[in-house]
């Protein structure tokens, strides 16, 4: 293996294939000369695969050939433009990009060419870049990985250029006939096959030898084994399943388990754990500002957990100006992290961070970087999305080099019966929180109790994270949960009578199930007047409880069927009433929900505002419009569900009381409106990116009830905003016209832009039709 990769980063590209545009043919009888098959040539195309360039000659094609040489030819120019841009000089300990070396793609399925040591991992793949894409990969090279699809065109070069071109070079197959598979429904059922694990790990199963632990954010379904936490990797169709070390990029931990169908037994593969159990204490370090000596001087940086709240395995640290994410923790059995450019990707920046230890001291590597530093004002946007309070982090000064410390930890800790660790403080219990990424109050749910608090690095203190926030409830244990467990009456509200009630407990310390009607709720929230609200274990319906299970109130529309008589434990008593109304499966209208949120509700945890039919909700600083109604719930979405793609989803009980977001659904930009909102309004000038000469726009603002329209006319054509970016260095626009697909890519604030996809297929605006959209929509008076 090494005698051949030593021979093959000796021999020089040879240019063995060329691609040449088509020319159509009319009243061809002659077959395609590359299928064979029958089908008569409709373009003759000047082409060759072999290492004599005089062989040029002018094959005759199909129509099916003519594409798939259009599609090789689009990949082989994009192969080498993207090769010529990555093309970097080596570099010493540097951290290569995740990302494709043909196309930028990023994602977990790429493939790396090259092993540690810089041999070869498929050699025969490598010669046929350098003899059909004239690359020749070089494993010091900055990016050396692939994505299927480029390794798939790589090959099929290789096919045509089997042999001379008067041979037959590719062959279609007749292949049976195979339904078509949309995305969506291969999606749903990747989400019902994992639905499935879930339910059967959920279940208590007798002689299982680990435990499942759930979390708001991925990964949300977490197998601990032999004190190591997996999540999954593959559902396998018999059953099985394939779980992965937590810590696989990282800390490049090969360790996977595997499960057996019943979900009762987990076994060890082949491959160990290359770290020690237990949470790293990179991960457990608060964000906010720090000081370490960065280059032997002594400065400050930003460390974040990441707006998105998707993972709690990420990590982003901000210094001067610049934005890093961590790439590796500990690999090479060490303590430190390497962290890379967040601009890697897209201007091939090799600038790196090292640290020693927790932050003791960080390393530059690399080059300089090849793009500017973010606004400060962005940057303290970002830091602010990030729950991170700035006045607090700048009025103290953290200094977060290791510091040995003999005083006993102000804190205690102990173990749950769930097997979770709790730490407690002045007679307050926390307990680790993934999707705050921080040690909340086990209150913090059901109350919703706004504390947290944070260890220092030495492990010895537990201080407040917010200095200002304060317990919602006493110290000893809330009023609900003096009730004893068991069967009782309670007055129904709607029915004026007394019906038997069962309470009990779950597994948790802080969970109480009740029994009513047929359906099992649990407990949800507690007001601070001491009344409950409890949802059903199946559906969104919801039922308030007042007091100590005084009266109980309730308008759910259950989407599902009762509970049988042996799932109550045979008790008839805890049956529906005959002329209960609770499974009545009839969403409400838009009007009648209209009605519902106009009264004003004092507990209400969110505002609700609407123009004549028209309805948007704000909770948090985020604003939601109305989509449809459920038979429990109504279903609110994001406003930015269009220009940032964002899947946020909110569900309003039927009461109007409560909006509650959808457990698998995050807001990925910030509350605030983009720099561009605040953009002068009016004619402008802005460069064109192909001719880099000036030319005038007009920026335009449509106000809207549900929010602002942003437009631009260009060249004499309107165009609306479809998308930007979460920092808003670029977005997308698209025109207005009817059936048009022409789009317009903006850098920045209107710094630069790109038209693609010409001709309009539309007539330009007409003078009294630009002088109309700019009298009403842009001047500063509008917005």
């Amino acid at each position: 293996m090494e005698q051949r990769k030593r021979k093959l980063s000796q021999v020089q590209p040879a240019k063995r294939c060329s691609i040449g545009q088509p020319k159509s043919l009319r009243n061809s009888d002659q077959p395609c000369e590359l299928c064979r098959g029958g089908v008569m040539a409709a373009f003759e195309r000047n082409s060759f695969f072999g290492k004599d360039v005089d062989r040029l000659r002018a094959l005759r094609i199909c129509g099916g050939c003519n594409g798939i040489l259009d599609r090789l030819f689009t990949f082989r120019k994009q192969a080498l433009c993207s090769s010529k841009f990555l093309l970097n000089p080596s570099g010493g300990d540097d951290v290569r990009p995740r990302i494709c070396r043909f196309c930028f793609v990023t994602g977990d399925g790429l493939v790396e060419m090259f092993d540690e040591r810089g041999g070869a991992l498929d050699l025969k793949l490598l010669e046929q870049m350098r003899d059909w894409l004239e690359i020749l990969l070089n494993p010091r090279d900055s990016v050396t990985k692939l994505c299927g699809p480029c390794i798939l065109g790589v090959k099929a070069l290789a096919v045509l250029g089997i042999g001379p071109a008067t041979d037959i070079v590719y062959v279609k197959k007749s292949l049976p006939s195979k339904p078509k598979v949309s995305k969506k429904t291969q999606r749903e059922k990747r989400e019902e096959s994992d639905q499935r694990l879930l339910q059967l790990l959920q279940e208590p199963r007798e002689g299982r030898n680990f435990t499942v632990r759930t979390a708001d954010v991925d990964p949300r379904v977490q197998v601990v084994f032999e004190e190591y936490f997996f999540r999954l990797f593959k559902c396998h169709p018999d059953g099985t399943s394939a779980w992965r070390c937590v810590h696989n990029r990282l800390r490049s931990c090969a360790a996977e388990i595997g499960i057996d169908s019943g979900g009762t037994v987990a076994t060890l593969k082949d491959k160990h754990h290359n770290h020690a159990s237990g949470a790293e204490k990179l991960l457990e370090y608060r964000q906010g500002k720090g000081r370490s000596r960065v280059d032997g001087v002594e400065q400050s940086f930003w460390l974040t957990f990441g707006a998105s709240g998707k993972s709690p395995y990420t990590r982003t640290l901000w210094l001067d100006g610049y934005r890093f994410y961590l790439v590796s923790i500990g690999r090479g059995g060490g303590t430190g992290s390497k962290w890379c450019c967040n601009r890697s990707w897209d201007t091939g920046c090799r600038v790196l961070l090292t640290t020693e230890g927790i932050f003791e001291e960080i390393k530059r590597c690399g080059t300089e970087h090849t793009h500017g530093p973010y606004p400060e004002a962005k940057i303290k946007r970002y830091l602010k999305d990030c729950g991170v309070d700035l006045e607090v982090e700048d009025s103290r000064e953290v200094d977060t080099a290791s510091v040995e410390s003999n005083e006993a930890q102000n804190f205690t800790m102990k173990l749950t019966v769930d097997q979770k660790v709790q730490i407690t403080v002045n007679g307050h219990d926390f307990q680790w929180e993934d999707e705050a990424a921080s040690w909340c109050c086990v209150w913090r749910e059901i109350r919703r109790c706004p504390v947290q608090i944070q260890l220092s690095p030495d492990g010895k203190e537990a201080t407040l994270v917010d200095t200002t926030s304060e317990h919602n409830h006493p110290d000893e244990v809330v009023a609900i949960f003096w009730q004893k467990f068991g069967k009782n009456l309670i007055s129904d509200e709607h029915e004026n009578n007394d019906f038997y009630y069962r309470l009990s407990g779950k597994s948790e310390d802080l969970n109480r199930r009740l029994d009513y009607q047929g359906y099992r709720y649990q407990l949800a929230t507690i007001a601070d007047n001491g009344d409950s609200d409890w949802r059903c274990e199946q559906c969104q319906a919801t039922v308030r409880v007042m007091g100590l299970f005084w009266i109980i109130d309730y308008r759910c529309l259950h989407n599902h069927a009762p509970l049988t008589l042996e799932q109550l434990d045979y008790d008839q008593d805890l049956l529906p009433y005959k002329s209960t109304n609770l499974t009545v499966n009839i969403p409400q209208p838009p009007s009648a929900l209209l009605n519902l949120l106009s009264v004003d509700e004092p507990e209400r945890n969110f505002q609700m505002h609407h123009h004549e039919n028209l309805m948007k909700i704000l909770q948090d600083g985020y604003e939601y419009y109305y989509s449809c109604s459920k038979p429990s719930y109504s279903l609110w979405k994001c406003f930015y569900a269009t220009i940032r793609g964002c899947g946020a989803i909110l569900h309003v009980d039927n009461h109007g009381r409560i909006g509650t977001p959808a457990p698998t659904s995050t807001h990925n930009h910030s509350i605030e409106l983009w720099d561009l909102y605040y953009h002068r309004l009016g004619t402008g000038s802005i460069r064109n990116e192909p001719t880099n000469a000036p030319t005038p726009f007009v920026f335009l603002i449509k106000p809207d009830f549900l929010r602002p329209l942003p437009h631009i006319i260009y060249q004499d054509h309107l165009f609306t905003m479809i998308f930007i970016t979460e920092l808003g260095e670029r977005s997308k626009w698209r025109c207005v016209g009817p059936d048009c697909g022409v789009t317009a890519n903006v850098t920045g604030l209107f710094e630069a832009i790109v038209v693609e996809g010409l001709p309009h297929c539309e007539e330009p605006l007409r003078e009294e039709e630009k002088r109309e959209w700019i009298g009403r929509y842009g001047t500063p008076d509008d917005f």
